[in-house]
């Protein structure tokens, strides 16, 4: 009887151990997989870069990584400091691009995306959502870089590019919130409304002080990222406000 256990006992953990091995080794592809189509993309990016340095592009930059990506949903690059730099795409709603490349590839990586209820060079207001990863090198990965000061005071400036304007916003506020209700407003009844929105942000969740003033009349770029670690279940909010 025992002999029979005992065997029974091997048979199983056998069995566990073929099943575990069998999920690491499908993790492992997958991640391989995803790891490949960011590979693409990222090449797609640096390719017209490159063209850019050589002076070879004579048409707008926008349209030649629509050209380049088979995508008219890319609307911008952002340029956050020197951490980030990256395509923006837009479409009609705010699923898509969480688990989609610019490429329009499926992928649980997603794109850097803008939120379909605001309009470039028209909203007051723009907000940009991306993924974070600790396993990926993706870009909103680097917006956590904002938890070192050091990094902020270095990196205080962001860099919003379409085919019409080139406009810099200077960082005000470095959030950490447990949900997006609040900064995800983007329509405001009157306009005191929404600066006190903002300049509460600055002053009471701002997890830096800054000198930055806001006004009923300036323009709000917001990031937002998830965090990990000993922040799981948080998120990362970064307030610019527009300086040219």
């Amino acid at each position: 009887m025992k002999k029979r256990i005992y065997w029974f006992l091997i048979i199983l953990m056998s069995i566990t151990m073929s099943y575990s091995l069998y999920h690491l080794i499908l993790k492992i592809i997958d991640e391989k997989l995803e790891k490949a189509k960011l590979e693409t993309v990222l090449v797609f990016y640096n390719d017209i870069k490159n063209k850019i340095k050589e002076d070879l592009i004579e048409d707008n930059i926008i349209d030649l990584y629509k050209k380049e990506y088979n995508n008219d949903d890319i609307v911008g690059i952002l340029k956050v400091g020197n951490i980030i730099d990256t395509i923006l795409v837009q479409t009609t709603n705010n699923d898509f691009y969480l688990n989609h490349l610019e490429t329009k590839e499926y992928s649980i990586l997603g794109s850097v995306f803008i939120d379909y209820r605001t309009k470039l060079n028209e909203s007051k207001q723009i907000n940009i959502y991306g993924h974070n990863s600790k396993i990926y090198n993706i870009p909103f990965r680097n917006l956590q870089k904002y938890l070192d000061k050091e990094v902020f005071n270095q990196n205080k400036h962001i860099t919003l590019i379409t085919n019409d304007t080139t406009n810099i916003y200077e960082i005000f506020s470095v959030n950490i919130v447990k949900d997006d209700k609040e900064h995800m407003m983007v329509n405001f009844k009157e306009k005191l409304e929404w600066q006190y929105h903002f300049n509460k942000l600055k002053k009471e969740g701002s997890i830096y002080e800054t000198n930055t003033p806001i006004t009923s009349d300036d323009e709000i770029l917001v990031l937002q990222t998830c965090l990990f670690n000993n922040q799981l279940g948080k998120l990362l909010i970064v307030n610019a406000r527009k300086v040219d």
